[in-house]
């Protein structure tokens, strides 16, 4: 996508760097929410699963799929 192989570098190191940070967040998260009580953490897991299942049932029913696309079906 980025014809310049240093941009690409950058990207790339930007992608990996925001992958590693997201890990150690959700370990930290996950044991403040222990520490306070198993009821904060269960709380927070089902808001998160309620808004993935809201989003992906959003995008089920979108009438484009960019997948067959792409994969020149």
């Amino acid at each position: 996508m980025y014809p310049e192989p240093a941009e690409q570098a950058k990207k790339l190191a930007l992608f990996g760097m925001a992958g590693a940070l997201a890990n150690t967040i959700a370990l930290v998260l996950a044991g403040v929410f222990l520490l306070a009580s198993w009821r904060w953490y269960f709380r927070f897991i089902v808001s998160l699963q309620t808004e993935y299942l809201g989003l992906k049932l959003t995008y089920r029913r979108s009438s484009s799929h960019p997948l067959p696309s792409l994969l020149g079906s």
